[in-house]
């Protein structure tokens, strides 16, 4: 059995539908509250199968050994914080529910085997998002979605209902696998469609850290285009701003939600700033707070979502969310580097650096075939880690499955062999 190549492996243990349905799903059920665990509990049940029985020999396998770097550089910090958490029970049913992540990646990457494999994830993930659009531009036009769901508080958000507030975050950080199979495949008429039905859908939806988000996929995609295209690349990025701004000039005009947030977006940059009603001095808030923490706890911080428990003890005595009646405590900072400095300190910050070093360094060195099939993870990865914005919590269970599943499918792009290749 030891003998057995990836190849004839995985063709006696895993069918070739199941890697593909599985990854697929977490998508699918994505909106539909905590259903998602669904598949990521199966594909880790799947993942322990593998690596217990499955008579692999996982270290010769460059995926297997990028992801394994990653889950540690990051895992690891987790266990670390754990003897001086605040929350002891709580911080460590985080770090050993996240093997979930680390035993599901590892399946994907084996289930997830060739250049058509990914292409058809790549494809069914595309047609996904863009039924989400759709069913939020009808959302927008008609008052209610395909589902009968209305605006969460005023806001367009699809089929994630009307209380989930996180259509917009999805819809931009995984835009680049909608745009990527857009570009390859179809027609310029229906690549401008999607373009700017995305870019309306995110702007509308007025939360200023998606439109942050989206602008990180746009700068990215607008740098790659210039570095292969050079000076023809002027005037296609002309019109694509021409768009966007369109979009953002029509959305000013008719939807009072976004021309609301960017009123007081310019005024809070202008100085004008009312800590009672902008979310912007509110974050302000939570990031001192855990400045407090990180500056008691530097080394390992207070554990892993710890941030609540320990929130009364580090805030300021004039604190506004405890002079309720009652209290508010905030559940996380929402943004990536405060939470890992006040939760996991200088060894989460490390982990993370340690990170984006593998991630860059693999691909960097991947061939060309490799390189394309990454691309979308990799520039849907560089918004969920792009440190100036606010954030999901990175330890929450929501965010991490995204992050996790985006970074499997990085590693399984890579391929079996040595030389970055995917099985025939």
């Amino acid at each position: 059995m030891n003998n057995m190549t990836p190849k004839d492996h995985r063709a006696r243990t895993l069918p070739s539908w199941l890697g593909f349905g599985l990854a697929w799903a977490c998508l699918l059920l994505l909106p539909v509250g905590r259903m998602v665990e669904i598949p990521v509990l199966l594909m880790a049940a799947l993942g322990l199968w593998l690596v217990v029985g499955g008579g692999w020999r996982l270290h010769e396998l460059p995926a297997i050994r990028l992801f394994g770097a990653v889950f540690l550089a990051m895992w690891l910090p987790q266990l670390l914080a754990l003897p001086g958490a605040v929350e002891a029970v709580h911080s460590s049913r985080v770090a050993l529910t996240h093997l979930r992540f680390f035993l599901g990646g590892i399946f994907l990457i084996l289930a997830i085997h060739s250049a058509d494999s990914h292409e058809q994830l790549l494809r069914f993930c595309a047609w996904l998002l863009t039924f989400w659009l759709l069913d939020a531009m009808v959302q927008m036009v008609f008052g209610h979605d395909l589902f009968g769901f209305g605006p969460a508080h005023g806001r367009p958000n699809a089929l994630f209902g009307e209380s989930n507030l996180k259509f917009s975050f999805c819809l931009a950080l995984l835009s680049p696998l909608l745009w990527e199979h857009a570009w390859r495949y179809w027609p310029v008429p229906a690549r401008a469609l999607v373009f700017l039905a995305t870019v309306s859908a995110v702007l509308i939806a007025g939360n200023r850290s998606a439109w942050v988000m989206l602008g990180v996929v746009l700068i990215a995609y607008a740098a790659l285009y210039v570095r292969q295209h050079g000076r023809t690349a002027i005037r296609p990025l002309i019109i694509a701003i021409i768009g966007c701004s369109l979009c953002a000039g029509i959305a000013y005009r008719y939807s009072p939600l976004f021309s609301a947030r960017v009123d007081r977006t310019v005024s809070f940059l202008s100085g004008e700033r009312d800590p009672a009603t902008d979310s912007i001095a509110h974050r302000m808030l939570l990031w001192n707070t855990a400045k407090n923490m990180f500056a008691a706890n530097p080394l390992t911080g207070v554990g892993p979502r710890g941030f609540r428990y320990a929130y009364s003890e580090y805030a300021e005595a004039d604190d506004p969310y405890l002079q309720l009646n009652p209290p508010i405590i905030p559940t996380n900072t929402h943004n990536l580097l405060t939470e890992l400095a006040a939760e996991t300190g200088l060894l989460g910050l490390a982990g993370l650096l340690t990170t984006l070093g593998l991630l860059l360094r693999s691909g960097w060195r991947a061939t060309a075939s490799a390189k394309r099939r990454m691309l979308p993870y990799s520039i849907a990865l560089l918004v969920a880690f792009f440190p100036f914005n606010s954030h999901f919590a990175i330890y929450s269970a929501f965010w991490s499955q995204l992050v996790w599943w985006l970074i499997a499918l990085y590693c399984a792009a890579l391929g079996y062999s040595r030389e970055g290749k995917p099985a025939d």
